[in-house]
């Protein structure tokens, strides 16, 4: 049997899943290069999979049934459900975007099907970090804050509240310092 008459007979198995078949298509692509075409992950696509929004049918494979994606029903896809994206541009976030903290991003889940919205909200959430001048105002300061407010290391400020250096104390899971105590330490270096 030559292998061409074998690809035709594996084709010819092919089980329709969305209503039309793939048999006789050259081209077709298996879910982890169609994953990869459209720029998301395998699991988002096995989402849209069972939304009904991407044309695909099963395959019997080495280890059981896989899905295979024609490449036209693919740009289809990219068409009508993923935003176009030029390389380089970072869509502006909203102003509703820029007064989120990055720790509620974090536990909120992308809401757009490309994920550049989400990289959006998380690149303004980073820039609206709080400033060295707004750290500067607080009577308690956090082991972090302490560290970027005198450029010291928090490992080292660590050490100095261990070996009673530097007074602090602890509230919940981290260290409070108050502001005196900290100029008063970094005076004494």
């Amino acid at each position: 049997m030559s292998r061409v008459s074998a690809l035709e007979r594996r084709l010819d198995q092919a089980v329709v899943v969305v209503g039309r078949t793939l048999s006789g298509l050259v081209g077709a692509m298996n879910k982890k290069e169609t994953a990869a075409e459209l720029g998301i992950t395998p699991r988002t696509l096995e989402r849209h999979m069972s939304a009904g929004r991407i044309a695909y049918e099963m395959r019997r494979g080495k280890t059981g049934e896989e899905a295979y994606f024609d490449p036209a029903s693919v740009e289809r896809f990219r068409a009508d459900h993923l935003s176009p994206v030029i390389p380089g541009k970072v869509e502006e976030p909203s102003q509703a975007l820029a007064t989120t903290s990055p720790v509620s991003l974090a536990r909120q889940a992308p809401t757009s099907q490309n994920g550049h919205q989400f990289a959006a909200m998380i690149a303004a959430a980073i820039n609206s970090a709080p400033s060295v001048s707004d750290i500067a105002h607080k009577i308690m300061l956090t082991l972090p804050d302490a560290a970027a407010l005198s450029s010291l290391s928090k490992d080292h400020l660590s050490g100095a509240i261990h070996t009673g250096k530097l007074k602090a104390k602890k509230i919940g899971r981290g260290w409070k310092i108050k502001r005196d105590d900290l100029d008063l330490y970094v005076k004494k270096l």
